[in-house]
């Protein structure tokens, strides 16, 4: 994913209550590196509700032009 990419939140059946309180969908508008160093990336999203989130990678999807 990158800047740009429109995505939706998803989360593992644990946190799916956690699902309900994201907008449909939202736009990245910055990437984060790793806190450790490593590979794994976290992303800030604008949501479509106006809020600003930082989200690791595994918990968006990025949205197809189908899906919009």
């Amino acid at each position: 994913m990158k800047v740009g990419d429109l995505v939706k939140f998803v989360a593992p059946a644990v946190f799916s209550n956690a699902e309900r309180d994201y907008a449909s969908s939202g736009i990245i508008i910055k990437t984060k590196g790793s806190p450790m160093g490593g590979q794994h990336k976290s992303y800030i999203v604008h949501w479509s509700d106006g809020r600003r989130t930082t989200e690791h990678f595994s918990y968006l999807k990025e949205l197809s032009k189908n899906e919009q």
